[in-house]
């Protein structure tokens, strides 16, 4: 028994050696690696054209506009629907040259080029790397006093494919999905028509459109580049990311209703709707009663007092002062909040909620917030206003530890809308809630 066995591992070990599989590859990883490198350098600075990046930063957010829906369909604020890319996407032009990099883009005010550095990187998969500070390139990753913890920027990116003479990209950090296409019309001409497109989807609301005989309402939040559609009596929601193109918007991942798919909108010839590209769907622009100032340093002022707002918004405004001032001691709510321009995603004016905190003893040191919001029209109502902020909560500032509080009073503010506007003297607009008319504000022009 005992010769039995140690043949039979004579034999197992006879069979071990002598068996070898042939290579699949003829090169190891790390070589083949380093040749899709090389080939895809190749490609980028092959000739002296231009590229395109479609770049998604990353801010995970509540959805922007469910406040109708509370609580009839969402329970409680914990129960709001979070969305991924929540600022939306944005064009950079880059040309690629012997480790320099040149960008452009719209979230610049003008269409002067940057020029900093890149490198590929040798890891699981090929890397490209904006990893030495660019003013455009670094638009997202870029700490500000607004924007104190960035804007979910991304700085390297997975190369995961090149198809059709173009690249798609992943962040490394964010995995979101970004192109990388040749830039086939004049840079300029391209980011000014981005540019124009922008200001047309300014303070706009959407008419609802029938997708295959349903209807669905859409909602509009221009400044951060999110579409919604809510539909089923209001208890779908779905909200995408948009980046804008020449000829209109497109979605950063198709929507699909009752078996109809959406991806992408185009801007009619009088630039009064967003239609489908095939031209069977469209929505009609609804502009805002209520446009807010756009010259820097002009203002809309509000007071949160008696007799300049509703008891209810009063009683708000007193618990988030006492609040605030546990947080800060020394320092007091001023009562007056500011509607004004500020600098938004792309660098250009947008209107913000202003709000500061005041040093009791010396009312000149001041501790400041700003919330990026939209004013846009009401489908069926031109004399409502929905007021849209951008994720209370998480929006950074000077007065970041107190962004809880705050939040939930942008909050009070934000889930009354739409609100009727009407001219209640010559200085000032009244504001009062459709929905309640118990909950009114009055406007200082």
């Amino acid at each position: 028994m005992k010769k039995y066995i140690s043949l039979c591992l004579a034999l197992l070990s006879f069979t071990a050696c002598q068996y070898k599989e042939d290579p699949v590859f003829e090169q190891k990883p790390t070589e083949r690696t380093l040749s899709v490198l090389g080939k895809y350098k190749q490609v980028l600075e092959g000739d002296n054209g231009y590229w395109l990046l479609t770049y998604y930063p990353e801010e995970y957010r509540d959805g922007f506009w469910v406040y109708p829906y509370y609580p009839t369909i969402f329970p409680s604020t914990n129960d709001y629907p979070k969305y991924h890319r929540a600022l939306g996407g944005y064009n950079f032009v880059l040309k690629f040259s012997e480790g320099k990099v040149t960008a452009s883009s719209e979230v610049k005010t003008t269409n002067d080029e940057d020029t900093s550095r890149y490198t590929y990187l040798l890891a699981e998969f090929p890397i490209l790397s904006f990893n030495t500070y660019g003013e455009v390139l670094h638009h997202f990753s870029h700490v500000t006093s607004n924007f104190p913890n960035a804007k979910g920027g991304e700085v390297d990116f997975i190369i995961e494919k090149e198809q059709d003479g173009g690249f798609t990209l992943k962040g490394k950090r964010n995995e979101n999905i970004m192109t990388l296409t040749k830039l086939t019309t004049d840079r300029e001409t391209f980011l000014n028509k981005i540019r124009e497109n922008r200001d047309v989807l300014k303070n706009k609301g959407l008419s609802p459109i029938q997708v295959g005989g349903v209807e669905v309402k859409l909602d509009l939040f221009p400044s951060v580049r999110q579409l919604a559609f809510i539909y089923d009596e209001g208890r779908k929601y779905e909200q995408r990311a948009f980046i804008l193109t020449e000829k209109g918007i497109k979605l950063y991942e198709p929507v699909t209703i009752n078996g109809h798919t959406l991806s992408e909108f185009y801007l009619n010839d009088a630039k009064t709707a967003l239609t489908t590209p095939d031209g069977s769907i469209s929505s009609d622009f609804v502009t805002s009663p209520l446009l807010p100032p756009t010259t820097a340093g002009s203002s809309f002022q509000i007071w949160f007092l008696n007799g300049y707002v509703s008891p209810s918004l009063v009683r708000s405004f007193s618990t988030t002062r006492r609040r605030t001032a546990r947080l800060l001691p020394g320092f007091t709510l001023s009562e007056q909040l500011l509607f004004l321009t500020m600098d938004g995603n792309e660098g250009d004016r947008s209107t913000g909620f202003y709000m500061e905190n005041v040093y009791d003893t010396d009312d000149t040191y001041k501790l400041t917030a700003y919330y990026m919001m939209d004013f846009v029209g009401v489908a069926g109502a031109p004399n409502q206003v929905k007021i849209l902020i951008n994720n209370p909560k998480d929006e950074g500032n000077h007065l970041f530890y107190c962004r809880e509080h705050l939040g939930k009073f942008m909050e009070d503010i934000a889930k009354q809308s739409p609100y009727i506007v009407e001219e209640y003297s010559d200085d000032y607009y009244k504001l009062t809630a459709a929905r309640d008319a118990n909950v009114w504000m009055l406007v200082k022009k």
